[in-house]
């Protein structure tokens, strides 16, 4: 964007502790429902820098139309959003499970 209206801009991107199994958890839930999938870094303050500050933390993106993102103009299809849901979720159950496992073979 900063191109495009003759800006420079340097963005650093951000050094949070991310959880490398809700990583794998989301990646192989995308992989599973057939959902492409990329892990990427995020230079934007979302929520999840806060929290991995004190609990693992990963970030599932959807696209928007056009790219816009945290804008008025930012447009995402009821496709976009479930595959979103479902990876979410599917991770999410994953990893709690595993962790039940864990929890219940240690005692």
């Amino acid at each position: 964007m900063a191109d495009a209206i003759g800006v420079e801009a340097d963005v650093p991107l951000l050094k949070i502790r991310t959880a490398e199994e809700w990583l794998t958890s989301d990646q192989a839930a995308a992989e599973a429902r057939g959902h492409a999938w990329t892990r990427m870094p995020t230079a934007i303050y979302h929520d999840a820098v806060y929290c991995a500050r004190a609990v693992p933390a990963a970030l599932v993106f959807c696209p928007c139309h056009g790219g816009i993102s945290h804008n008025e103009a930012e447009s995402i299809t009821p496709g976009w959003a479930g595959a979103g849901l479902e990876v979410l979720a599917d991770a999410g159950l994953a990893t709690a499970d595993r962790k039940s496992t864990r929890l219940n073979s240690s005692h």
